[in-house]
């Protein structure tokens, strides 16, 4: 026997594999009580330095509905690091976009698209 869980709050919370329900993401319920994946993060590497947080979201919103756009700096210096992330609100949008992008000439550079990894835990000293 399966059990779904759902997440009854505005914050999802990531909830084990459940059977049933395909990709990666949040599970969680709307005001009807419908339950389905929602959030996919992709990583997106490669980018021109001068790539803006529009640029990118215009490239992913062609392919769905886009929930963040996040340009990594660096800490010392404050410019890009030529990757970013990017939150798409449902996970067979986020892969039919994945298709799509990764490859795309953004601002004079071949982008790749991944799915992306969940940060590595360091050890504390």
């Amino acid at each position: 026997m399966s059990s779904v869980f759902v997440v009854k709050s505005f914050r999802p919370r990531v909830v084990p594999d459940v059977p049933g329900l395909k990709g990666t993401g949040f599970i969680c319920s709307d005001a009807r009580g419908d339950v389905g994946v929602h959030p996919m993060k992709l990583y997106v590497g490669n980018l021109s330095y001068n790539t803006t947080q529009e640029t990118l979201e215009a490239a992913f919103a062609a392919h769905g509905d886009v929930g963040e756009v996040a340009i990594i700096n660096d800490r010392e210096t404050g410019r890009p690091r030529g990757f970013a992330f990017v939150t798409m609100t449902n996970d067979d949008q986020a892969r039919t976009a994945l298709e799509a992008v990764n490859g795309l000439e953004i601002d004079g550079r071949t982008v790749t698209v991944n799915e992306a990894r969940p940060k590595p835990e360091r050890s504390r000293r």
